[in-house]
């Protein structure tokens, strides 16, 4: 009874999976890459299932702000190109930042293996055993004899998830959408948590400054004619109340101040719903799996909210 039990669990799984695009462990499909966010890191189209962001198995890349990040991008998309960005995937599992962590191929071969073999990445002990372990970890010794890549350092290179401990917070700039997702690995030390604590106080004292501002504008009275309503809004007709006009401006306000936390570039956080913020707000729904709709909708500002906190994300230049 409880293996049937079980079984129906996996089978029910599988179909939910199914349902909302995703892939099931062991699936294996065919795609092209849109693009390359980091050392192990890929965006990947696959028709008519949607884009996802794959996390190569088995490796671990440097971070693109750690010694060699950019040379393992490079080598990345250098393997990609080779393969004219087309790809086959088999997903091995989700990871716990909603990635589809798979083993990918272009060209006839498997670009997890050659970054390890060409020396772009380690073999990541956290998430490979038996003898996929024995034969990526051959790779890997391999180029270390040859002195590729990293193993060509005067000193030896720091593997990517002790670099990720010892660095502070402040992470490099982002320069793709996708590399967002890079940076909701935080650190667990006691500085790191002075440090989130201190941007904490900085982002109240902002918010306050702001309330502040908005009370002071209102007491002084708002313009309601000119041309610069139309990059606003328009005055409300008699009788309407315009409440709702600032909840709205708000929630926008809100909303760009969690995709700038969590790595996007909504541009300035002003309340207003222009190009900049809504390609942002398509970016975040594409990678959770959401569909783009780039409205600054109620259920919009929830799922952001509830990643935002999920992830105790700080944010960056506030």
């Amino acid at each position: 009874m409880e293996t049937r039990a079980v079984d129906a669990n996996l089978e029910a799984d599988a179909s939910r999976r199914k349902r909302s695009g995703a892939l099931t462990p062991g699936e294996t499909v065919t795609g092209w890459i849109a693009e390359v966010t980091d050392g192990d890191g890929l965006l990947v189209n696959v028709a008519g299932r949607g884009r996802f962001t794959v996390r190569l198995a088995y490796v671990d890349a440097p971070e693109f702000d750690q010694p060699g990040g950019r040379e393992a991008k490079d080598a990345l998309r250098k393997l990609a190109l080779q393969g004219r960005r087309g790809v086959g995937l088999r997903a091995v599992r989700d990871d716990r930042y909603g990635r589809t962590v798979a083993v990918v191929w272009s060209a006839g071969r498997t670009l997890n293996e050659e970054l390890v073999r060409n020396g772009h990445a380690w073999v990541d002990p956290r998430f490979v055993g038996g003898a996929t372990k024995r034969k990526y970890k051959a790779l890997e010794n391999e180029a270390r004899r040859a002195r590729r890549g990293l193993w060509n350092a005067d000193s030896p290179p720091v593997a990517p998830w002790d670099w990720r401990q010892s660095e502070p917070i402040q992470a490099a700039p982002i320069r793709s959408l996708g590399e967002a997702n890079r940076r909701v690995r935080r650190r667990s030390s006691p500085l790191g948590w002075i440090a989130a604590a201190v941007v904490f106080l900085v982002i109240v004292g902002k918010c306050a400054t702001e309330v502040k501002n908005e009370a002071e504008k209102g007491r002084a009275g708002s313009v309601t004619s000119g041309p610069h309503l139309a990059n606003d809004r328009a005055p409300a007709a008699s009788g309407q109340s315009d409440a709702p006009h600032r909840r709205a401006s708000q929630q926008v306000r809100d909303i760009q101040r969690m995709l700038k936390g969590l790595g996007y570039q909504p541009g300035p956080i002003d309340g207003i719903l222009g190009p900049r913020t809504r390609g942002a707000i398509r970016a975040f729904e594409i990678e959770s799996g959401l569909q783009p709709t780039g409205e600054a909708t109620d259920g919009t500002a929830a799922r952001l909210r509830e990643e935002f906190e999920r992830q105790q994300v700080w944010y960056e230049g506030f």
